[in-house]
C-alpha cells in the first residue's frame, strides 16, 4: 500500500502540503508562516502515540475523558535537524471505564 502527498513552493522556506483526504498543512523553515518541519515531526510522533493509546484504551471499554501528550526531543547540536533521543509523556490523561 503506497499513500501520496503534495508540496507546494509557496516561496522562501514556505510550502503547502496536502495530504490524504485533502487537508493542507502549512510548513515554513522560519517558523513564521507554518510549522517547521521538525516541529511536524514531533507532532506526528505524538499524535500516532496518543492515536495508538486512544485505540487500546476504547478496545479495553474505556472511555476516554480527555488527553494531553508532550513530546521532548534533545539534539546533538542546536543547528542540526537531528534528534539524539526523543520521549513522549502522557500528562492529564483521564479515563473511565464504561462499566462503572
Amino acid at each position: 500500500m503506497s499513500q501520496t502527498i503534495q508540496l507546494v513552493w509557496k516561496g522562501d522556506f514556505r510550502f503547502d502540503a496536502t495530504g490524504r483526504g485533502g487537508s493542507i498543512t502549512s510548513i515554513d523553515g522560519n517558523s513564521t508562516a507554518g510549522t517547521a518541519p521538525v516541529d511536524l515531526l514531533l507532532e506526528s510522533v505524538g499524535a500516532c502515540a496518543a492515536i495508538d493509546v486512544v485505540d487500546i484504551l476504547k478496545k479495553s471499554r474505556q472511555e476516554v475523558l480527555g488527553m494531553a501528550v508532550e513530546v521532548e526531543a534533545k539534539r546533538s547540536v542546536p543547528w542540526i535537524y537531528r534528534w539524539r533521543n526523543t520521549a513522549a509523556s502522557f500528562t492529564r490523561s483521564v479515563w473511565t471505564s464504561v462499566w462503572t
